[in-house]
């Protein structure tokens, strides 16, 4: 787990490839850490110490009353919609603050991604099963209880799914597991910070979120692609380079896009003209 003296790339890389199907109490720490680093927030404990206090307060109050699994959930809907009044904001909103689990614990509105995140971190603090459904509506949770399955849509504060508004959800599903792991919803997560990265200036955050990327799926040729373009931007071409013989590893070099061989051809020129060209500036950035 993280504590606020050790918030580096090297433990957020370490607790990322440690992510299991069992991880999710550690999900929203490493969600947060990587909020952090990415955009080089100060006092990163202040953060840490409002997601313990929340589900403190949460667990405090089931416990108090002394609710079976039912009523915990359904306290814990009432607690997270009504008495936090957590907002979902629009998912294709161009603010990249909404990823921020921070910003959320503050604010209490996020995208629904990161929202969906911490309601599922609070219930496993109430030790109440539930499953992020792995399908098109990213916010779809599975609750298993006494053998028989219940749908909540926390687009819709927590309501639960009919029969037929059930099998119209699964029939979206996308991907071959019925439920996301840890480590699939990690991957999700730095998807989406990638993709606002993009839009922006700051070439660092980006380059971070291409490293992370690429730890947790080190076969994932679109994103070498992607950082070797960067990396030749910012002129570390021995990284480019080395991004560029990892990508052709996997992908025939004639099947390759256009674009791609292109830069593979003007790497190569620029390794073989000078021996000293630069790489990147120190371990933050490999």
């Amino acid at each position: 787990m993280f504590v606020e003296t050790n918030l580096t790339l090297d433990k957020i890389m370490s607790e990322m490839n440690q992510l299991s199907e069992e991880s999710w109490e550690s999900l929203a720490p490493l969600v947060m850490a990587t909020d952090h680093l990415l955009f080089s927030r100060e006092n990163s404990h202040k953060s840490f110490r409002r997601l313990h206090f929340l589900t403190f307060e949460l667990m405090s109050q089931c416990q108090n009353q002394e609710l079976d699994e039912s009523q915990r959930l359904e306290h814990l809907v009432k607690f997270f919609f009504e008495e936090k009044n957590f907002m979902f904001e629009d998912a294709d909103s161009k603010n990249i603050e909404s990823l921020s689990l921070s910003r959320a614990l503050i604010q209490f509105s996020a995208h629904p991604f990161v929202g969906t995140l911490l309601f599922l971190h609070l219930s496993q603090a109430l030790q109440i099963p539930l499953f992020w459904i792995s399908c098109k509506n990213r916010y779809l949770i599975k609750w298993l209880r006494s053998g028989r399955s219940e749908y909540l849509d926390l687009l819709c504060g927590g309501q639960k799914l009919s029969d037929e508004e059930v099998l119209k959800s699964l029939d979206a599903t996308s991907s071959d597991r019925e439920f996301w792991t840890p480590r699939e919803v990690y991957r999700v997560y730095l998807e989406l910070l990638t993709k606002y990265f993009e839009s922006t200036s700051n070439v660092k955050a980006l380059h971070l979120a291409y490293n992370l990327s690429i730890q947790l799926d080190e076969r994932n040729t679109h994103l070498l692609g992607r950082r070797a373009f960067l990396r030749h931007r910012l002129g570390y071409i021995k990284d480019a380079h080395a991004d560029l013989k990892r990508y052709f590893s996997f992908v025939d070099h004639n099947s390759a896009p256009f674009e791609i061989q292109d830069l593979y051809h003007k790497v190569l020129k620029s390794v073989e003209q000078s021996a000293e060209v630069p790489t990147g500036p120190g371990p933050i950035y490999h």
